[in-house]
């Protein structure tokens, strides 16, 4: 499992309406996923393996009320090769994370908004105006395509946005928004603003290379080109909020980087709402549907290949520089600290980083308390009271090295721990048993 979902795990066993880091909806989801399918690993998996689905179905039910009758087989066709020759989607909508969720929201969102325009039933503009809004309670970002598709509606199609329909939607999904932001005074949204505006060094200009070569490596080069290039060229207003949208977050990414912040799955959104016109508009000028299937046929390979490789690795990389590995073999780690824990009598596990905290408390099921130390960022474990550790408590120190925190002393030998996964060697973690010298919180006997 990834450190991303071990982490978001950990908030699903203390709900709340507000998280340091993003929205609540994500823990909302696991917690719900765990009830039906267990509290382990599976749940996670169907949870962003059923968003895949619905991101898949969603936009193949889109593109085929775009295109003629006799086209419908092969744009439905090159939706799903879009998808596969994304690799944020092959391969980074596996973990439950908020983007799977905010992909499946934002695909049926884009399905009510062409539903919408082709038909003339309110229905589905009561959908679109939930979703949109209430998107916004898995990621902020979708912030940004509601924007964008409400400014392009307004501007393209404004008899739309003089029915009722709209706005009631909008208002239902206000009322999953409203009670995360009254919470959210000193959380996510201030958190995530943060890291935009109070970026240490800003990139200026250099901003807009880096998100367009964000989308060429996330999405896939043709998309990205098609995209950019339909959307310069204008659209036709049936999918004009779709356009509004993606461009609406992509104009976002790239303030984000001109200020000096982002990461490349920022731009993922883009690719889940303007699918379905993209692909239409590409089918109805004919001339580069080929060269496009040929360049994204050969990009699905190529992720196809790595999607592979995480499940079973095998490809030459250096241990310590596969990403896909990071966070593999913690569970060997955990069963020996919970081994040593029984042995010396700890009721606590501390651990350095809250990446690592949160795959101690996965895959020990929150047996033995953790206790984070944190680090220079920010995390929901420095929001969580710590446990209380008490002179004289016993306690099993988890490092990725021979480092201990302060007032504690050895009371066993420290053991190193190998991370192994298909018979690699990973690196080893540090499993020392010690006992508490100064009261650290202390509230009492644990």
């Amino acid at each position: 499992m990834a450190f991303d979902e071990a982490y978001y795990w950990t908030w699903s066993r203390a709900l709340a309406f507000s998280y340091l880091d993003h929205p609540p909806a994500i823990a909302w989801a696991i917690a719900a996923f765990g009830a039906v399918f267990g509290d382990g690993l599976l749940g996670l998996r169907v949870l962003s393996l059923g968003c895949m689905v619905v991101v898949v179905a969603a936009s193949v039910a889109s593109v085929r009320r775009l295109v003629p009758e006799g086209e419908r087989d092969e744009a439905a066709y090159l939706v799903v090769l879009t998808l596969a020759g994304a690799m944020m989607f092959v391969v980074g909508y596996l973990p439950a994370t908020p983007d799977p969720l905010q992909g499946a929201v934002l695909a049926l969102a884009a399905h009510a908004v062409v539903r919408a325009t082709t038909t003339r039933g309110g229905a589905p503009l009561f959908v679109a105006g939930a979703l949109l809004v209430g998107g916004v309670v898995v990621k902020h970002s979708s912030a940004l395509v509601a924007f964008g598709a409400f400014v392009s509606l307004l501007l393209a199609r404004p008899r739309d946005l003089a029915r009722p329909a709209p706005w009631l939607g909008a208002l239902v999904g206000a009322i999953l928004v409203v009670p995360w932001l009254a919470a959210d005074a000193d959380g996510a949204t201030a958190y995530q603003s943060a890291r935009v505006f109070e970026a240490a060094k800003t990139r200026g200009l250099l901003g807009i290379p880096l998100t367009i070569g964000a989308m060429l490596l996330t999405l896939g080069a043709p998309f990205t080109v098609a995209l950019l290039g339909q959307t310069l060229r204008g659209v036709r207003a049936e999918v004009a909020p779709l356009y509004g949208g993606a461009a609406t977050l992509v104009a976002g990414c790239m303030a984000a980087a001109w200020l000096g912040t982002g990461e490349i799955n920022w731009v993922m959104p883009a690719l889940v709402f303007a699918l379905p016109a993209v692909v239409a508009r590409l089918l109805a000028t004919k001339r580069w549907v080929r060269p496009y299937t040929i360049v994204t046929a050969v990009t699905s390979a190529v992720w196809l290949v790595g999607l592979l490789h995480v499940a079973y690795p095998f490809l030459p990389f250096a241990p310590g520089g596969d990403r896909t590995l990071r966070s593999s073999g913690f569970d060997a780690v955990a069963a020996r600290a919970e081994a040593l824990a029984e042995r010396h009598g700890a009721h606590t596990l501390i651990a350095r980083r809250y990446q690592v905290a949160s795959m101690m408390r996965f895959h020990l099921r929150d047996r033995i308390r953790v206790r984070e130390l944190g680090t220079s960022r920010r995390s929901q474990y420095d929001r969580w009271p710590r446990p209380p550790l008490c002179k004289g408590d016993v306690a099993i120190v988890v490092m990725p090295d021979d480092a201990r925190p302060n007032d504690v002393t050895p009371i066993a030998a420290p053991e190193r721990v190998m991370r192994e996964r298909g018979g690699r060697e990973l690196g080893a973690y540090v499993v020392t048993p010690v006992r508490v010298d100064a009261d650290i919180d202390c509230r009492g006997a644990p």
